[in-house]
């Protein structure tokens, strides 16, 4: 469950998306134990709430594996969050040890 710096880590990629978002199908990021973040799923308050998700996994209070989804048709502040007006849904994954990332 570590990654080549030897931390564990969240990979979180974008499995679907509808209408308008600022990323594509497959864009990734990789979220470190230390806070460190290599790549984005786009920014923004979605981008904020999928780290602090991934922060959750890493802490063990949450399954290893989940689906976040993310829409303007939204409740509250998820209107905010898909401010493209668009939808997304995120899967994120703790690595496995020696897993690599293409």
């Amino acid at each position: 469950q570590t990654d080549a710096a030897g931390q564990q880590a969240v990979l979180a990629v974008i499995a679907a998306r509808h209408g308008s978002t600022p990323r594509e199908i497959g864009a990734k990021m990789l979220v470190r134990t230390d806070g460190s973040i290599v790549g984005s799923v786009g920014g923004g308050i979605m981008e904020h709430r999928t780290i602090l998700a991934a922060q959750e996994m890493l802490a063990g209070n949450t399954p290893a594996q989940q689906l976040m989804h993310f829409s303007a048709d939204g409740k509250d502040e998820d209107a905010a969050v898909a401010a493209c007006g668009g939808s997304m849904e995120i899967w994120l994954a703790i690595l496995q040890a020696g897993e690599e990332l293409k």
